[in-house]
């Protein structure tokens, strides 16, 4: 059993612990509230862009290799993978790499970009290849920081021969509910539109000055807008998962604290009656010399 002073001992640490876990809450708690209404406030309008999506794919006139599937398909897949450069979030990265391991299992030779160490770690101790990645991304992103993973993107897809681009990230429904999904960034076609259960209407498009500086500059803004809402729903979904796992362990070291303050007690009194006993049994021995 222990003695009195190993379990003060772990009380004072348990309860530092649970002081910082308390301060991790609050951090996470500010950082989660800015994430989610910059994630809220682009989501209609990542879902409009969508409507432009769907619309142009079906225009016949309209000619661009980020719009259709390749003909003569290689099979040849790239995934995304999205997680965070940090700890201490609950099981976030591993749900999300959980869904990443389903998209594999349909396509084991799929290459690989990541953003976030935890993913980088866990892809290649599995052996993935992969093609680039992305650490130390901003908690409060701009779109231009967007832009360098999107290039990258789509050259791979143009030159080395994707005929598909996925990105496996975390959607955000609530503070206590996160999905993790896997979405098609490209091609831009209408039957990966579909798939990713988008609604759209259809619209007829005019086009000034022509239909292909339009296209040619409109196309990679669409493919930010989409990958930049993916980037905001993952980073509120972290900063939520790690808000909650922050109050559960404070929450369970305050319920740690009081079982050792019973046990302490416990012991405490044991000791006393077992002191009484001596000092009774003392004196008795006394009365009887």
């Amino acid at each position: 059993m222990p003695s009195t002073k190993e379990i003060r001992n772990r009380i004072r640490a348990i309860r530092n612990t649970a002081k910082i876990t308390g301060a991790m809450e609050m951090v996470a708690a500010s950082k989660m509230k800015r994430a989610q209404v910059a994630t809220l406030q682009n989501r209609p309008y990542s879902q409009s862009i969508y409507e432009v999506i769907f619309n142009l794919s079906r225009e016949p006139k309209i000619i661009h290799p980020l719009l259709s599937i390749k003909k003569g398909k290689m099979n040849k897949k790239l995934l995304i993978v999205i997680t965070s450069d940090k700890g201490l979030c609950g099981s976030f990265n591993a749900a999300v790499l959980r869904k990443a391991q389903t998209y594999f299992k349909e396509n084991p030779d799929c290459d690989v970009v990541t953003l976030g160490k935890k993913g980088q770690n866990y892809l290649k101790r599995l052996g993935k290849n992969i093609i680039a990645t992305f650490t130390n991304f901003p908690i409060h992103p701009h779109i231009l920081d967007i832009r360098p993973i999107i290039k990258i993107v789509t050259e791979s897809f143009l030159k080395d021969g994707y005929d598909e681009v996925a990105v496996c990230y975390t959607d955000f429904l609530a503070t206590l509910k996160q999905v993790p999904t896997i979405k098609t960034l490209l091609p831009l076609d209408a039957e990966h539109l579909k798939d990713n259960e988008q609604v759209a209407r259809e619209i007829t498009i005019k086009f000034e000055p022509s239909p292909k500086e339009i296209i040619e500059y409109l196309i990679p803004r669409i493919l930010e807008v989409q990958f930049y809402q993916m980037v905001l729903e993952s980073i509120a979904s972290e900063q939520s998962a790690r808000m909650v796992a922050m109050k559960n362990a404070t929450e369970a070291a305050a319920d740690l604290i009081d079982d050792l303050n019973l046990t302490y007690n416990s012991i405490r009194q044991a000791n006393i009656t077992q002191e009484l006993a001596e000092i009774s049994a003392g004196a008795n021995l006394k009365e009887r010399e």
